[in-house]
């Protein structure tokens, strides 16, 4: 009986987002033409890049490359309801509690983008 209570405890601690997906999402990001640097809060890298990001929080996104305009990309995080909600109601709420607190309950939108670059007007 006590280990399963245990079990049963262990369980309500544990989100259904949290389990299938986690807490984290992999992001693309392209560039035509290719090779520009892409700067993450310090995180660095170059088009075509791919990394997995948390879905606990926004960010915004430098793309900087030589001779080109440089850009902004602004990933959003926003409510999943279907992966949230409906796995937790056999949780009764507390697997929901979980997926908030860790951030699985939401996506980053776009999770791919391709930017255009624009050459700089030389005179």
């Amino acid at each position: 009986m006590k280990k399963f209570l245990i079990l049963i405890l262990s369980l309500s601690l544990i989100g259904c987002a949290t389990i299938t997906r986690g807490s984290k999402q992999e992001v693309y990001i392209n560039t035509e033409p290719e090779g520009a640097l892409v700067n993450i809060n310090g995180m660095k890298g170059i088009t075509p890049f791919k990394t997995r990001l948390s879905t606990s929080r926004e960010y915004l996104i430098d793309v900087i490359k030589d001779g080109y305009v440089s850009q902004q990309i602004y990933l959003t995080r926003e409510f999943s309801v279907g992966r949230s909600i409906a796995g937790n109601i056999l949780w009764l709420g507390i697997g929901l509690i979980v997926d908030l607190s860790t951030g699985a309950a939401y996506t980053l939108e776009p999770d791919s983008t391709n930017i255009i670059l624009e050459k700089i007007n030389e005179k």
